[in-house]
């Protein structure tokens, strides 16, 4: 007795003394207390404070593997130099305890993972990754807390003139990371109409700079400017740091804690808000790319303090009553000739802006333009009625995208920015939630938000005239002289070379191994094939052979593909999506092309086929106009897309030389853009009949493959519900392609209005890749491209891509000087069949790995990862040959690599050479010339 009672004694005192000194390795222990602590359905949001220092870590708990951390930072935008962005760029340059010029690339290719970045914004900056790895976590979190903390940007100047400007005056060049970035982007007309509303309506405070940086101001600034800039922000109080899944907490407090040990607290955060907006209420701006066409900008500024609730019922109000082409709106729009229009929604701001911009106005009557506007807009809140039957359909839609979001892998990220956003100007912290709760509960749209939108918000009329933007020399804005730059640029080439051998990790966790199995039957007329998933979603996709549709015919079916899909976005009530495409895979006899039909809905919705009709049916039921307008917005969007999506428009026009497959898929970029074009310039739409007769000759059940994902051990209702529809349709014999298209050159060069340039070049290997491409291409990216391309020339980037199961490309991207970076791609093999380093090798392994799992969406939800293997096996490959090319990545040896050398110098002799530039591009090679 006496033995149980002392025994008791000593667990009372411990009790009494453990509170003193904190539990072991408690937040407590680490210097953090919790300030607070909430639960959301699955998650629990911990705010823990620093209180030596002040720095705020919220940890939201949940079982998701997949794991993120963001870090913000407060940081004003005081000038167009873009010093925050440039401090972004160069803290990855190396550090206290990774002492590598080449830091964040060292680091993305040494740890898988499925998000990793740096963001500047106009008042902030963001250091975000995601991975599903808990030792590529650790090791990420480490390399992420010491680049903030203790950059080598403390004591030497190289990667701040890496990555800010820099001068080569014995090769009459200049370079910079930033420089040339911001070169391309000031081409962007999508960006130069965020600017100027910026511009015009925080005029005066830190939001009307440019934080990506001006071309004509980078130059300027010092390296000593940029130190201050840093200092000034950098500091615990003026962070925030979220943390996501399920991760060891106590662990990740503790390597925050080893950065603020030497710290004490300084000054509050900085300070963010704006205190009065700009009292003028229209500007005229001479901005744009060259042209001939104005834009028109009608704004509306929210108030600050409205809550996340409202915000999110007015984007849902707006979506039923002025965004949809089906509206009185923009029915209303298109009668007075003002239907290119679309809505932009600016939320890094303290207040919500929603902006209507208006393009290709003729610039003398942008001012008659926009009266029509303030006079319809004046209209609108008594035209305007209540429509039950959409309000239900956008809420369905909304409440669609809350269970997509939440079942993406980035979610993590996704709710950090958010709080991020929210913690540097003053909103609910938790609003990611509170919207989506919103959405959840409601029953109807609030109509209080026309009152928000057009009586108290602020409103704003912006006038955008084309001018060219002169670009200045930068070596005369520069401060720094010629003869110091005769010794700075030896010192930065060798400082570039510094390199810090990185953790490993454990190769073999990494390999992936597919758990899905794609089980394949024959029907009666057609080919069924049945993947089971566990997921909330269901998803049918139907590829249905389309040889048999003569080539004349072939414009009107790519465009059939893209009509079908507007058209089912217009259906109500809303219960899933259909997407279209017109693709091809090979067959024994070369190729076989189809039109892929995909279906996705919640599992609870199993009549697929019933979506597909009322599309159909919607779509045949649409007036000219409707045709007319999607016709326009079309040829927008690919215009748009040639400049936003680079790489992938010289991927696409590189194929024109091709035959078969290739050639097939080539046909459906700038030949069918110029094809729409021609069409719009009819006065009429006498072409919608060539569309109506596609959609009756291209349903039949020859040669057609219908796929289900489905969720496990649920009975396949989806691909019962396509058999009633099947047997409508006609059975047509097997035929093979037998198009005859064109030939163009191998080579093609695009015309365009950036400033800088891109390069491509693909080449087929004509047998399946191996996993030694993929290892290959990746040590050359990290060891010869961006060494000499991105660092010694000053591109963007450069780097390889493979395109399962015949494609290598290498390409650069933002490149201001394409004559000398050419010949460097095409010299790549030289470099391989000669400097493959063991150790090297070794630490590419990882990143080889990582890229074969992103392709084949390895590291993605259940469904995506369904539809990759789908693709593979319609390839004629299978979850074998993934097993197969990772394998053979991990057993690479430094000569089996070497011998890709040889090989790719073959490939390269017939490699097709892609170029986009606003230069003159003189060559002896033959180039076909394109021009968006």
């Amino acid at each position: 007795m006496l033995k149980r009672k002392s025994f008791l004694m000593i667990c009372i005192v411990l009790c009494m003394i453990c509170p003193i000194f904190g539990k072991p390795n408690s937040p407590k222990s680490q210097g953090f207390k919790e300030i607070s602590k909430e639960k959301y359905n699955t998650d629990t949001i911990h705010t823990y404070r620093h209180v030596a220092t002040g720095l705020e870590v919220i940890w939201i708990e949940n079982e998701d593997v997949n794991k993120s951390f963001v870090l913000g930072v407060k940081t004003p935008t005081t000038d167009s130099t873009g010093v925050n962005h440039i401090i972004e760029h160069t803290l990855f340059t190396g550090s206290k305890d990774y002492p590598s010029a080449s830091l964040f690339f060292d680091a993305s290719e040494a740890y898988p993972n499925t998000y990793m970045n740096a963001l500047t914004s106009g008042d902030m900056t963001l250091f975000p990754f995601s991975t599903p790895y808990l030792s590529c976590y650790k090791e990420l979190m480490h390399i992420y807390l010491d680049a903030v903390f203790k950059p080598n940007l403390l004591k030497e100047p190289y990667g701040f003139y890496e990555e800010a400007f820099y001068s080569s005056p014995m090769e009459n060049r200049v370079g910079g990371v930033v420089y040339n970035e911001m070169k391309g982007a000031y081409s962007s007309k999508e960006r130069t109409v965020f600017r100027s509303l910026r511009n015009m309506i925080f005029k005066d405070s830190h939001y009307a700079y440019d934080s990506g940086g001006s071309p004509n101001e980078i130059p300027t600034l010092t390296y000593e400017n940029c130190l201050k800039v840093y200092k000034k922000y950098y500091y615990p109080a003026n962070m925030k740091i979220v943390l996501y899944g399920a991760i060891p907490l106590e662990e990740s407090l503790q390597m925050i804690t080893s950065y603020l040990t030497d710290l004490t607290k300084p000054k509050e955060s900085i300070d963010l808000s704006v205190q009065m907006l700009n009292p003028e209420k229209t500007a005229t701006y001479t901005v744009l790319p060259s042209g001939d066409k104005g834009v028109l900008v009608k704004s509306f500024v929210l108030e600050k303090s409205l809550s996340p609730e409202k915000i999110q019922a007015l984007d849902l109000w707006m979506t039923a009553y002025l965004m949809s082409p089906q509206t009185g709106f923009w029915q209303n729009l298109n009668r007075i000739g003002l239907g290119k229009a679309r809505w932009i929604k600016d939320e890094d701001l303290p207040c919500p802006v929603y902006s209507l911009v208006i393009s290709d106005l003729p610039t003398n009557q942008l001012e008659n333009c926009a009266r029509q506007l303030d006079q319809l807009i004046a209209s609108m809140p008594k035209d305007l009625g209540m429509n039950n039957f959409t309000e239900q359909d956008v809420l369905a839609q909304a409440n669609w995208l809350v269970l997509k979001e939440d079942t993406s892998v980035n979610r993590g990220i996704d709710i950090a920015q958010s709080m991020l956003e929210a913690w540097a100007h003053y909103k609910t912290i938790n609003q990611y939630y509170e919207k989506k709760e919103y959405i959840q509960n409601a029953k109807s749209l609030d109509a209080d938000s026309r009152q928000i939108l057009f009586e108290q918000a602020t409103r704003y009329t912006l006038l955008l005239l084309p001018g060219s933007y002169e670009l200045k020399e930068p070596e005369k804005l520069s401060p720094v002289s010629d003869e110091e730059w005769l010794d700075i640029v030896p010192k930065m080439e060798a400082w570039q070379k510094q390199k810090t051998k990185l953790e490993a990790v454990n190769l073999r966790e990494l390999i992936l191994r597919p758990h899905i199995e794609i089980k394949s039957k024959q029907k009666k007329n057609y080919t069924e094939m049945v993947t089971e998933v566990e997921s909330t979603w269901a998803r049918s996709q139907l590829y249905f052979n389309t040889a048999h549709i003569p080539q004349k015919e072939l414009p009107y079916l790519f465009l059939y593909a893209h009509l079908l899909e507007e058209s089912a976005k217009e259906i109500t009530p809303f219960s899933g999506i259909i997407t279209t495409g017109c693709t091809a895979y090979p067959s024994e006899k070369g190729y076989w092309p189809c039109f892929k039909l995909a279906v996705l809905t919640k599992a609870e919705e199993t009549d697929h086929s019933t979506l597909l009709r009322e599309a159909r049916l919607h779509l045949q039921n649409k007036p000219d106009e409707w045709y007319r307008q999607k016709l326009i917005e079309w040829v927008m969007d690919m215009k748009e897309a040639s400049e936003n999506n680079v790489i992938g428009t010289l991927s696409h026009l590189s194929l024109g030389a091709e035959e078969g497959l290739k050639r097939y898929l080539y046909e459906q970029s700038y030949p069918t853009y110029t094809f729409c074009e021609e069409l719009l310039k009819m006065h009429h739409t006498a072409w919608r009949l060539n569309v109506e007769r596609i959609d009756k000759k291209l349903y039949h059940t020859g040669d057609l493959i219908v796929a289900t994902t489905i969720p496990a051990k649920e009975s396949n209702l989806y691909a019962k519900s396509w058999e009633d529809f099947l047997e409508t349709l006609p059975c047509l014999e097997h035929k093979t392609a037998t198009y005859k298209f064109v030939a163009t050159s191998k080579n093609c060069v695009v015309t365009s209005h950036a400033a800088i340039d891109h390069s491509y070049i693909g080449m087929d290997k004509g047998i399946p890749l191996d996993g030694l491409d993929y290892l290959a291409t990746t040590y050359l990216t990290k060891n010869y491209l961006n060494p000499r391309i991105r660092v010694g020339l000053g591109a963007y980037g450069a780097g390889c891509q493979l395109s399962y199961p015949y494609t290598i490309s290498f390409y650069t991207y933002r490149d201001p000087n394409i004559e000398r970076s050419l010949p460097i791609l095409e010299k790549a093999h030289e470099f391989l069949s000669t400097n493959v380093d063991s150790i090297a090798l070794e630490s590419s392994k990882a990143e080889a790995l990582s890229r074969l799992h992103s392709q084949f969406r390895l590291l993605g939800t259940p469904l995506e990862e369904a539809n990759a293997l789908e693709g593979l096996v319609l390839w004629g490959q299978g979850p074998a040959d993934l097993m197969r090319l990772q394998e053979e990545i991990l057993k690479a040896t430094p000569e089996a690599v070497k011998a890709k050398g040889a090989i790719y110098k073959e490939l390269f002799k017939q490699g097709r050479v892609s170029i986009m530039t606003q230069k003159s591009y003189t060559t002896e090679k033959e180039f076909t010339t394109y021009s968006y």
